[in-house]
């Protein structure tokens, strides 16, 4: 999911370097506001499928998932956008910890079938040459 310019680039020595020279794009390619219900969340371990893992690939991870019933999409300006197809009704949504951000303590306060009010962004986003997906949540409110 991402692609470095650099691929000869020692990964462990950029992520020590990275306080002082880190330079970063982001580019949104959807934004969505989505209301649902909490599903589940677990801990899904790393699978070992690249050279990274199991220690720096952040495979890893606590996804919590969603099942919407109503989506609204907006566009937007970036030129990656003719790749991406947009997320529509029908599907699981999954999003992992690291994408839940500051709501990540409402997220784990949340009980199967409890109602949700969702916004994230799915952004394109650059960093010292490496690219890829992001999809930060912007707002996560639980209906009474």
């Amino acid at each position: 999911d991402t692609y470095c310019k650099d691929e000869d680039k020692n990964v462990s020595e950029s992520k020590e370097t990275k306080e002082n020279t880190e330079t970063e794009t982001r580019e949104m390619i959807y934004k969505y506001v989505a209301f649902g219900s909490f599903k589940q969340s677990k801990i899904q371990p790393c699978r070992h499928k690249t050279s990274l893992c199991p220690d720096r690939c952040s495979h890893a991870q606590k996804p919590y998932v969603f099942e919407l019933s109503d989506i609204s999409v907006v566009p937007g300006t970036s030129k990656q956008r003719k790749f991406c197809t947009p997320l529509t009704l029908g599907k699981e949504f999954c999003i992992s910890e690291k994408d839940m951000g500051t709501w990540v303590d409402i997220a784990n306060n949340l009980t199967e079938n409890d109602q949700v009010a969702i916004e994230w962004q799915h952004d394109y986003v650059t960093r010292n040459g490496c690219s890829g997906p992001e999809r930060p949540v912007i707002r996560l409110s639980k209906l009474d």
